[in-house]
């Protein structure tokens, strides 16, 4: 059964459905608040399809935790489409939050107070001269404390990818599962956002595969040892 996904320009922020707030206990007394969403009449899982978009810097932190994040360039048509979709359900959840703040944050709230603790889908830049900033963590599947990652990564022709094929440079266009509102005390609160899958539509550079330009030869015309004098063709000895 394919995937109920949805295209950024064919979102539709208004058929967002948002339930009633929940508890998960997490162990050694963490608890996890959150709000469900879903979408449309039939209460599909909300799995968007983003526009490729640049990644402006590694994939994994300093720590080595894997996320994805890539700049909303104003200047692309699609980017910009995305980006107001996006807002406009940041801006419905709010709306909704108010009518809800004393169930959610256990007191009542005005919806400035709100805009100013919610996380917004897509982060302003510091600076006016960068982009702004989506974020999508990896899906994980967590067993016996140990998480393993469960997004895919895809070439533009459906043949596999690595996350070795992402880097700073790289153009990329996400599966993004929107599950849940957070909802995080001091941290404020906001639409959890995990990346399915991944399609690479420009590959990072690779230094470790040969980069020469004009100079390759066929490998029936090469020669173990030598290279022809009248060859473009370089062997080093």
């Amino acid at each position: 059964m394919a995937l109920p996904v949805i295209r950024f320009d064919q979102f539709d922020p208004s058929q967002v459905n948002i339930d009633l707030i929940r508890t998960k206990e997490l162990g050694k007394g963490m608890k996890m608040r959150f709000v469900s969403l879903s979408y449309g009449p039939r209460r599909d899982r909300i799995i968007l399809q983003t526009p490729p978009m640049r990644v402006p810097f590694s994939i994994y932190g300093k720590d080595g935790t894997l996320s994805f994040s890539v700049a909303v360039d104003a200047a692309d048509p699609d980017c910009t489409t995305f980006m107001e979709r996006m807002q406009l359900l940041d801006e419905r959840i709010c709306a909704h939050a108010e009518g809800m703040s004393r169930e959610w944050f256990g007191a009542a709230k005005t919806l400035d107070v709100l805009r100013a603790t919610y996380n917004a889908s897509i982060k302003p830049p510091s600076d006016p001269k960068y982009s702004p900033i989506f974020r999508a963590r990896p899906k994980v599947m967590r067993s016996d404390g140990v998480e393993t990652t469960q997004t895919r990564a895809w070439h533009r022709d459906g043949s596999p990818a690595t996350m070795d094929d992402i880097g700073v440079g790289s153009t990329i266009a996400l599966l993004v599962e929107l599950p849940c509102i957070y909802i995080s005390g001091a941290a404020g609160f906001g639409v959890s956002a995990k990346a399915s899958q991944v399609m690479v539509t420009k590959p990072a550079w690779n230094a470790n595969t040969c980069a020469f330009v004009g100079m390759c030869m066929d490998a029936e015309d090469a020669d173990d040892d030598t290279c022809d004098e009248n060859s473009n063709a370089m062997a080093f000895m």
